[in-house]
Parts: structure tokens; sequence; C-alpha cells
């Protein structure tokens, strides 16, 4: 629609060329408003594009943090799962409660298992504070 607009501002503008004279002062006039009214969508859509952009970042940043707290509570449950077995139900309960559905336990158990096929001797060998300290 804006560029439409334009377009049409463009079109206005180029028959001003060839207008009477008689005509030219009122053209003028209205090519100056639609001028006018073109530079205040313009800033509407920079605003609008500008919050757009800041709900995006705000909205990647969050989806990163859950990412990377998705990422901690697979290796804290691989731990363990390994070493604190008796401990398991403890570290388990919160992590399902964050799922909304069977697919994301299913997809959760699927990324521990490739935890513990690619990483389980790093997992283990690191000590139960550090693990901890670093999902804090």
């Amino acid at each position: 629609m804006f560029l439409k607009l334009i377009e049409t501002r463009d079109k206005y503008a180029a028959d001003l060329r060839h207008a009477a004279p008689e005509d030219m002062a009122a053209m003028r006039r209205t090519l100056a408003k639609m001028d006018e009214k073109l530079e205040e969508c313009e800033s509407k859509l920079a605003v609008d594009l500008e919050n757009y952009q800041k709900r995006r970042r705000r909205e990647e940043e969050i989806d990163k943090r859950y990412d990377e707290t998705m990422r901690k509570m697979e290796i804290r449950f691989v731990y363990y799962k390994h070493r604190l077995f008796d401990r398991l139900d403890m570290v388990s309960a919160p992590i399902f409660r964050t799922f909304k559905n069977d697919e994301e336990i299913e997809s959760f158990f699927d990324r521990t298992a490739i935890l513990e096929a690619t990483r389980l001797d790093e997992i283990l060998s690191v000590d139960l504070s550090e693990l901890i300290l670093e999902n804090e």
C-alpha cells in the first residue's frame, strides 16, 4: 500500500510538469500534502519496524536462554542418572514440569541419549559442585 501511495505521488508530480499554469499552485499544495502524508507513513513504518526488531531480539534472547538452560538440565540429568541414581527423581521432577507435551519429553530423552553416547565420560568426570554451579 505504501508503495502504491509513492507511485501515485510520483505520477502526480509528473503530471504537474504538464499542468496548466492556473492549476499549478493547487497541484503543488496537493503534492506537498501528499509528501507530508508519505513522511508520516514512513515514520510510522520505521517505528513499527524498530518495535518489531526489538521484540524479535527479546524473543531470540529468551529462546537462547531457554536452550542453554535445557542443555544444562540435560547434562545434570545424565550426571544424576549415572552417579546419583537415588536422587534422580529430585532432579527430574522439576525438569519434566517444564515440558508442555510428550513430544518435548521424548525430545529431552533423545538429547540425553546423545549426550550419554558422546560425552558420558566428560560429564561424569565433572565434580558435582561444578555441575551445580554451572547450572545456577
